[in-house]
This record gives structure tokens, sequence and C-alpha cells, in this order.
């Protein structure tokens, strides 16, 4: 089921992130193409949404990585840095977990 295809390798893919939280992504941003995005973050765990999309995510290093869902799986990855506060920037794919198409 394409369910526990994503999700399981997502959910590993966010547990492989292990640096501590250098960057706090909290806050509401304008995302073209998806709307706004609403992200609040708890220690190095990051949950909110982005467009219609719920998100999970953590926050490791320099660097933010979420998972967008639909109906309860993962359909959407992005990787996103902060290079100033209160902007956010990166790349999103298809693919769970995350890798530049």
């Amino acid at each position: 089921m394409r369910k526990d295809r994503n999700n399981a390798p997502g959910e590993n893919w966010l547990s492989d992130q292990m640096e501590p939280a250098q960057i706090d992504v909290s806050g509401t941003y304008r995302v073209p193409g998806w709307g706004q995005a609403l992200l609040l973050q708890e220690d190095r765990n990051v949950r909110g949404h982005v467009g219609d999309y719920p998100v999970q995510g953590i926050v490791s290093g320099a660097k933010a990585y979420l998972l967008l869902m639909e109906s309860g799986w993962y359909i959407y990855s992005m990787v996103l840095e902060m290079p100033r506060p209160g902007v956010l920037m990166g790349y999103w794919s298809r693919a769970i977990p995350f890798r530049r198409e």
C-alpha cells in the first residue's frame, strides 16, 4: 500500500536528522504556489500546515525537514533553510524521503 511505502520511510528520514536545532521556524509564511504556511516548533519538532496540507517535521542544525500529509499519508517532502530571520527558502519533492528530482 502506498501509504505504508511513504510513511515509514518518511518517519525514518525525519529520525535520521539528529543535530541540535540552530534555528526556530515558528511563524507564518507566504509560500508561492502553496498558499500560507503556519509552522510551530517545540524543541526540534515542527507541526502546522503548508497551504491545505498538515505538516510534521524536525529541525536539525540550520535546516527544517518537513513532510506534508493528505488523508493520513505523506505526499510531499521539503527541506528548508533560514537565510535570515522570518525567511525560509528551500526545495520540495514528491519523493518520500526527500530527493531532488
